[in-house]
């Protein structure tokens, strides 16, 4: 299994690439914000995949610069999916039960 690395490497860099064209062109989410923020998560993990082939045993010497960038990128996509989260579900209840209490008070006024 351990045999052939870069074929692993290209046989995933090619999943990923499949996995986003898909997303992009058949759009199997009913939200388009959905499939916004499922390619933004599909390109994190390209993202991630090519940093982690730094700590292979490659000679490379910011190893400790790749590890660092490598946990904000995970980071960075956590918060970003965890805001789209809230947005799509509890804020946006509260955003919209308080703009009909707004509206509700300016009426009776």
């Amino acid at each position: 299994m351990f045999r052939f690395p870069l074929g692993q490497i290209y046989l995933t860099f090619a999943i990923q690439y499949f996995s986003i064209g898909f997303i992009a062109f058949v759009k199997p989410m009913k939200r388009s914000a959905q499939d916004k923020i499922e390619i933004f998560n599909e390109v994190t993990i390209l993202a991630l995949l090519t940093i982690q082939m730094q700590f292979s045993d490659f000679n490379f010497s910011g190893k400790i610069e790749a590890g660092w960038i490598y946990c904000f990128v995970i980071l960075f996509n956590t918060l970003v999916n965890n805001i789209f989260v809230l947005w799509f579900g509890p804020l946006k209840f509260i955003i919209r039960k308080f703009f009909e209490w707004v509206n509700r008070k300016n009426t009776k006024i």
